[in-house]
């Protein structure tokens, strides 16, 4: 009897630690199930918030605009909606970023948007290439395949873009699984895609996310270009015509679009990418001097009280054109003028090399020019915009020169547009501060006009207020290239 009682003892003992085993087992397999549930019902309450947006804005078709964009390019997103999407009348898009205050901004235009992922270089306007980018192009991926696996067709764009017609009318007739822009033969464009929510359709996005999950430096376009290279013959895959939808290599550069000729212009094309250039100001100065831009912040064009002074670059007496040297000279000048009268510089037409007609992103980086000068001076084509109230356009003076031994080298415009001379008193380095103010502070025209600058400026008459202005000269008259990469 007691050897029994000992035997059931040690066996009670020796199971404690068994039951105690199991219960501890048995509550992690409860909170670890409890704590994969939570994560799959936030995944499955995060999806369903997305595709609610989707769905709110898709058209009848299921088809819908989705535009990937972070704070840093919220003033192109408005610019998008208003140059392309409000003109066409297309209202089936949603704006995607990582940024709430990008949203919020979208939203205070009364425009949809939905947060996707909040990221730390949200607000940053990131570099080509760069960690972050890559990182926010992914983002794209990831968005643009949810709604597909939900069944909807997708217009992807960048904001960069503009639609002369609406795509929709070339894209929706199309038989294809994906319909690409490309960015010259055999390079596919990322940043315009329409892709139908077929088994291959989502097969490539799918492949695409597979790619970025393997690499943090593999950006979308990359990932789309490889993954196409390796699909079935049997995929349908449309190459957009070059014609009809062109990159900024082939409609600005190749073609030598410097300036508009007329807004109603060009009116084969679908759509313009805004790319082939680096950094947004140089994106948004293209734009600009293309009549392409919208945006009337802090009534830029609108303005009724606002003084401009206007200049050209014409060509000397020897039949050349100008210098670079005295082409940036006479921008110099410019701006010295600008500053003494209160009146924001007008851009003239450059010369590139001697021969060709340019704008700034040809001679200077405009992202250093805007940093220090983005107040006081306007495109080229400024007076042709729509916005600019017609009481600033026909306010033009009589035309005027500031007479000095630079500009003895221009080629007279002939007795009938002679202009009104002006000496300084010193011609070898051109007029003062003082005088400029005497000369033409009194003149009550929106435009006060000149024929040309060079050497029109020489100093200012405080010296602190010289040296500030060659200081600040110096930081934003940096050499570039046209795609502003140098």
């Amino acid at each position: 009897m007691e050897i029994r009682r000992k035997l059931n003892l040690k066996r009670r003992r020796l199971a404690l630690p068994a039951v105690a085993l199991v219960v501890v087992f048995s509550a992690s397999l409860y909170f670890a199930s409890f704590h994969l549930e939570s994560e799959k019902s936030q995944q499955d309450e995060y999806v369903p918030t997305f595709i609610q947006s989707v769905a709110a804005r898709a058209s009848p078709s299921r088809d819908i605009l989705i535009v990937y964009v972070d704070f840093a390019f919220v003033d192109m997103a408005l610019n998008f909606h208003g140059m392309s999407l409000k003109r066409h009348h297309i209202t089936n898009f949603l704006f995607v970023s990582s940024d709430h205050a990008c949203c919020h901004r979208l939203r205070e235009a009364s425009l949809p948007c939905h947060v996707h992922k909040s990221d730390r270089a949200a607000g940053l306007a990131s570099q080509h290439g760069s960690r972050d980018f890559v990182r926010k192009m992914n983002y794209r991926t990831d968005v643009i395949l949810m709604a597909l696996e939900y069944g909807y067709t997708v217009l992807h764009t960048d904001t960069d873009v503009v639609f002369l017609r609406n795509p929709f009318d070339y894209l929706r007739p199309l038989t294809c699984d994906i319909a690409i822009m490309m960015e010259k033969p055999a390079l596919f464009n990322a940043g315009f895609v329409y892709v139908r929510p077929t088994r291959d359709g989502i097969d490539i996005y799918r492949r695409m996310r597979t790619v970025a999950e393997k690499s943090q430096l593999v950006d979308d376009q990359t990932q789309l270009n490889a993954v196409l290279k390796s699909l079935e013959p049997t995929i349908l895959v449309i190459a957009l015509p070059m014609s009809l939808f062109a990159s900024g290599r082939l409609y600005f550069e190749k073609s030598a679009r410097v300036f508009a000729a007329d807004p109603r212009v060009n009116t084969d094309h679908y759509v313009i990418h805004n790319n082939w250039i680096v950094a947004k100001e140089a994106k948004v100065y293209r734009f600009k001097e293309h009549l392409m831009w919208t945006l009337d912040d802090g009534e830029y064009y609108s303005s009724k009280t606002r003084r401009y002074l206007a200049y050209d670059n014409p060509p000397l007496t020897s039949g050349s054109l100008p210098s670079v040297s005295a082409q940036l000279g006479a921008l110099r000048s410019a701006l010295a003028i600008g500053r003494t009268l209160s009146r924001t510089v007008i851009l003239p037409a450059f010369h590139y090399h001697g021969t060709r007609t340019s704008a700034l992103n040809s001679l200077l980086r405009v992202s250093s020019f805007d940093a220090v000068f983005r107040d006081e001076y306007r495109e080229h084509v400024f007076l042709r915009h729509p916005k600019v109230p017609q009481s600033v356009k026909k306010s033009r003076s009589k035309t005027v020169l500031i007479v000095s031994e630079a500009a003895d080298a221009v080629l007279p415009l002939g007795n009938k547009k002679r202009p009104i001379l002006f000496r300084p008193s010193n011609r070898t380095a051109g007029a003062n501060s003082l005088e400029i103010a005497t000369w033409f502070r009194g003149v009550n025209e929106a435009v006060l006009c000149f024929q040309s600058l060079y050497g029109a400026f020489g100093s200012f008459a405080d010296k602190n207020e010289q040296a500030e202005f060659e200081k600040r000269i110096s930081a934003a008259f940096r050499p570039a290239g046209y795609r502003q990469y140098m």
